[in-house]
């Protein structure tokens, strides 16, 4: 047979196979396949109901456990609550509970009462499922113990088929004894079937045995079960009364699609495969014929004159042709050219070969030489070497490779390398490095392999492919170095980039990519996450009083007690200082982020131990849903830090969701801080100034500058914007300028003749800000005012902060003259033996102290210490917030030399200030 007959019919024969092996598929694998899948999808159908028939359930049984646990419904069971009935248990309740039948029944087992919700009328009438005495067996009956749960399933009546619940009649505090039962029921109809596809999205009903028209012996063997059809799979459960006898059955529905679509894929593509190959063949045919049939006959016609004439000139379309027919006729055209000149070329060949042989031995000399000295440079290289045959096994190693490995060299040779193998790689690993070694010649990557000893480790290694003159590959050379040190390296740096050096918890980096991947997954499996950003409390009391290397010990604590609380799949991260973030993963409802914050507020306000002292902190929490609260990681984020702050202005030790409040008072805080830095900008703020009064003398002995801002023409007290410019820094311009205004306007005092001493009050911020000495002695130079005029006022937390510091600015202070004094003594962690060492001039006793003079003996007995104290280290004492006499005298009698409050007068504009001096007869001192 010719060859134009042989290539269409092996090619049809081709398509009858694969046409054949694919109706063999098809009817032994991808139809059962198909089937398989939606026997499991109407499995998870049916499930799904059932499901959802229990949540039904435990939702009605909440219901009843509101009613249940109800002083008033309690007070009914005993008679004592006549009007129970009309007054709770009206249309409004019914609907609300959406219950169709409600029955109470007293500890001794009689009805109390018993009603049902007719839909016709839209009314509450008596009703008569349950009797007026229950039986001893009845299910529905509590026992009368008050730790025993609610009882819940289905009863059968006249009107059909209710799902109830029954729980214990107690107090709203739970406690008992039981009184008796509350039962509440749901009827089994069509809109109860209705709501039940509408939740699943399953064609469900649920239908008494004997309607389903199903094999019911199998079902109450079995349970539940599936029936297949051509169009749908049906699938059925049986579900049991109160009494454990067979009430309802579940049917569920699933269409076939998945069946149904692919026989109509297979039936087109049968259909366009033979077309396919129909025309393949065809076009085959006419190729073969043209382009090859033809011109070989052409060829073979010559071949026959060749034999008779000895000589032969093919068409020159032939030997033209770019192919291999082309090939074929310039080859044959070429050999009976080259027959007339081969004698020639032999004799010439013989001379020529003789001269060859003697340049090919010195060739071979010198390559004997170059092969010895490639060989002492691969032996005494410092990166491992090792060649191998196509057959992979070793030929040849150095010592470098030896050292490596651990084998010796007798050990390694005609072995294949993958005795080093580590396990660490895969086969689709070394099949992909090995496909791209012969296509490429070369190969260079990070491997892991193990060593004689069992250890593994990472070498950075590359293999080349060394190919003989013919271009046919001869040996693999491999060249490799030890990279663990590299790889150690970059595991710290990875360490320092992603996670906090101190708790080792994930940094801000770390956890914005986690927070990132735990959002996707929540938009792929339809779950929600939830974030809690955790600030803590009273922490900066303990680290100032403490030190910071306390401070860090109580962090990593922290961080081990957060850790410890929250499951293995969940994230807790440090973001800085006392933030820290936890991400919970899959949390189903809000409530478990709730219960999980809870946890946590309790497990940190257990005591810390640090240097042998008891130490107590809180913590607040915010807490935001996704993508209930927002879709992204920076409003996420946002949103849970306006809830934590919302829980620190709720008293601390607690938590907040987001909220619209909380939304609120982020925005309220945004807008705040926009209006602050643009306040400052304008200047619109003010210094007023309070007197202060020498309690001895009565006469005004300075004044201390308060700052005030003009919002909206209306005044702000510093306690509303303070706080917020502090934390944003807004603090450092500010204080620049109420310096500047307050010594301004103590020189324009003093010019006057009113040299009056102008207290400052200096922010922790201010204080700890490098160069703040040489700023103020600026402003004094700037200004004109004697240093001595100008009271510089530190609080005692700041001065405790960092006691170094705080020394060394405190002396830089006395070097320029200025005094120097401590407020809101009494409100920190400083001693006496601190305080001896600091250039201190006067203690301002905080006002809490003053006003609890006369009303708690123990404020007064830290008044009387403070004063004491003062007067032994020779510092002077000023009382803020006075307001009565009788604390005025109380403060005179214990020696206080100066006071301040509104009994002396409000903090006021300047002009008003300066007429309240310029009035007093008496002359002022300072």
């Amino acid at each position: 047979m010719r060859i134009l007959f042989k290539i269409p019919l092996a090619l049809a024969g081709l398509f009858v196979l694969y046409f054949g092996a694919m109706i063999i598929v098809d009817k032994v694998y991808i139809q059962s396949r198909f089937k398989e899948l939606e026997m499991a999808a109407a499995s998870r159908d049916l499930a799904r109901v059932m499901s959802a028939i229990d949540s039904e359930s435990e939702h009605l049984a909440t219901f009843v456990a509101d009613w249940s646990n109800w002083d008033d419904t309690y007070a009914f069971v005993a008679g004592e609550n006549s009007d129970y009935i009309e007054t709770n248990l009206g249309l409004e309740a019914w609907k609300a509970t959406k219950a169709d039948i409600i029955a109470v029944y007293g500890l001794d087992r009689k009805k109390r009462y018993s009603g049902r919700l007719d839909t016709a009328s839209d009314a509450i009438v008596p009703d008569d499922t349950f009797p007026s005495e229950a039986p001893l067996d009845a299910p529905y009956i509590q026992s009368g113990r008050a730790d025993e749960s609610y009882i819940q399933g289905f009863m059968d009546s006249p009107r059909g088929y209710y799902l109830i619940a029954s729980t214990p009649i107690l107090r709203s505090d739970t406690s008992g004894p039981v009184r008796g039962s509350f039962i509440m029921g749901r009827r089994i109809d069509r809109s109860f079937d209705a709501a039940l596809s509408g939740r699943t999205s399953v064609a469900a009903e649920l239908h008494p045995p004997a309607a389903t028209g199903i094999d019911f012996a199998r079902l109450l063997s079995k349970e539940r079960f599936l029936e297949t059809s051509v169009d749908a799979i049906r699938g059925y459960a049986l579900l049991r009364d109160l009494w454990g006898s067979p009430a309802l059955v579940i049917s569920t529905k699933t269409e076939r699609e998945i069946s149904a679509w692919g026989r109509e894929t297979i039936r087109v593509s049968r259909y366009l495969i033979v077309g396919l190959g129909i025309a393949f063949c065809f076009v085959m045919v006419v190729l073969m014929s043209k382009l090859v049939i033809r011109p070989l006959s052409i060829i073979r016609a010559h071949i026959k004159y060749f034999e008779i004439e000895g000589g032969a000139r093919l068409p020159p379309s032939l030997i033209a042709r770019a192919d291999e027919i082309g090939d074929l006729s310039a080859a044959f055209q070429q050999m009976s050219e080259s027959l007339a000149v081969q004698d020639r070329e032999l004799r010439d060949a013989n001379d020529k070969l003789e001269s060859k042989v003697e340049e090919r031995t010195r060739e071979l000399a010198r390559a004997s030489d170059d092969l010895r000295l490639m060989a002492k440079v691969v032996e005494n290289t410092s990166e491992a070497v090792v060649i191998t045959d196509l057959d992979a096994k070793m030929l040849v190693v150095n010592e470098a490779f030896c050292a490596g490995s651990g084998y010796s060299r007798d050990e390694l040779l005609g072995k294949n390398p993958r005795i080093l193998k580590s396990e660490r790689h895969d086969e689709v690993f070394y099949r992909q490095l090995w496909e791209h070694l012969l296509a490429e010649d070369t190969w260079t990557g990070e491997i892991w392999d193990r060593k004689k000893s069992g250890e593994v480790y990472p070498k950075w290694l590359t293999i080349n492919v060394v190919r003989q003159e013919d271009g046919l590959p001869r040996w693999f050379v491999g060249l490799s170095s030890d990279i663990s040190r590299i790889k150690e390296t970059e595991e710290r740096l990875n360490k320092l980039a992603y996670y906090d050096p101190l708790t080792a918890l994930p940094n801000r980096a770390l956890f914005l990519d986690r927070l990132e991947h735990a959002m996707l997954r929540s938009r792929r499996y339809a779950s929600r996450i939830a974030l809690l950003v955790l600030d803590l409390d009273r922490f900066k009391i303990v680290n100032d009083a403490m030190g910071h290397p306390m401070g860090d010990r109580l962090l990593v604590e922290v961080s081990r007690r957060l850790s410890g609380t929250v499951r293995d799949s969940d994230t807790v991260c440090r973001l800085g200082g006392d933030e820290f973030t936890i991400i919970l993963d899959q949390v189903g409802r809000g409530e478990f982020a709730g219960s999980v914050a809870r946890n946590i507020i309790e497990e940190l306000g257990k005591p810390f131990l640090l240097h042998d002292r008891e130490v107590f902190i809180g913590a607040s929490i915010g807490i935001a849903l996704f993508p209930d609260d927002d879709e992204t990681a920076e409003g996420l984020m946002r949103k849970a830090d306006a809830a934590m702050y919302q829980a620190k202005s709720g008293g601390r030790d607690t938590f907040r969701f987001v909220s619209s409040e909380t939304e609120a008072t982020s925005m309220t805080r945004l807008t705040l801080e926009s209006e602050l830095r643009r306040a400052v900008e304008h200047r619109d703020f003010e210094v007023h100034y309070q007197p202060i009064v020498g309690l001895a003398d009565g006469l005004i002995h300075g004044a201390e500058a308060l700052v005030r801002w003009r919002r909206n023409g209306e005044l702000v007290a510093p306690g509303s914007f303070i706080g917020l410019a502090e934390e944003t820094g807004i603090i450092l311009k500010l204080g620049d300028w109420i310096l500047a205004e307050a010594c301004a306007a103590a020189m324009r005092w003093f010019r006057d003749g009113m040299p009056i001493a102008i207290s400052v009050n200096f922010s922790p911020r201010q204080f700890e800000h490098v160069g703040l000495a040489r700023k103020i002695e600026a402003c004094l130079a700037a200004t004109g005012l004697p240093p001595e005029l100008l009271v510089v006022e530190i609080t005692e937390t700041a001065v405790m902060a960092d006691v170094a510091m705080a020394q060394r600015t405190m002396n830089e202070f006395r070097e320029i003259g200025m005094k120097i004094a401590i407020d809101d003594f009494g409100t920190g962690y400083s001693s006496l033996s601190y305080l001896s060492r600091f250039p201190v001039d006067k203690l301002k006793i905080d006002q809490s102290f003053v006003r609890g003079i006369k009303s708690e003996a123990t404020m007064a007995t830290i008044v009387d210490a403070v004063i004491a104290m003062s007067r032994s280290l020779g510092i002077s004492t000023l009382a803020e917030g006075i307001e009565t006499e009788t604390q005025l005298s109380y403060l005179q009698k214990r020696g206080c030399d100066e006071g301040q409050g509104y009994l002396f007068g409000k903090p006021v504009e300047e002009d008003r200030f300066i007429a309240t001096v310029a009035s007093l007869s008496r002359s002022t001192r300072i």
